[in-house]
């Protein structure tokens, strides 16, 4: 009798990961971003708004974001999508990078790092 190669008879292949969703187990990556660390909730509770951790926590996230793609430009809406944040929160953090001096506004009203812009 011949051996046959293949999937078993009556079997259809899964479109399923073997391992599990991308990213690894629920909780420990951003799911809209495999392989990445979970980011700050993005709408905490008033009262931890102000906390500074949750807000140096949140500086360091949207400023590694623009490390890790170098000439990135964001407008204030596109900034509020990928960040998961509310306007007036999202306007404060890119307000502060831009007082630190990592971030600037353009001509045409785009956040880009200050080694990226044209003047």
């Amino acid at each position: 009798m011949p051996l046959r190669s293949g999937p078993p008879r009556g079997h259809t292949p899964s479109t399923r990961h073997p391992v599990g969703p991308p990213g690894g187990e629920p909780g420990l990556t951003n799911p809209a971003r495999p392989g990445r660390a979970p980011a700050p909730a993005p709408h905490p509770p008033p009262e931890r708004r102000s906390a500074p951790e949750w807000r140096e926590a949140l500086v360091r996230r949207v400023r590694a974001e623009f490390f890790e793609m170098p000439g990135m430009h964001l407008s204030l809406v596109q900034a509020q999508r990928l960040f998961g944040l509310p306007g007036d929160i999202c306007q404060r953090v890119l307000a502060e990078l831009m007082h630190e001096g990592f971030l600037c506004l353009s001509r045409n009203g785009m956040f880009v790092r200050r080694e990226f812009s044209r003047g």
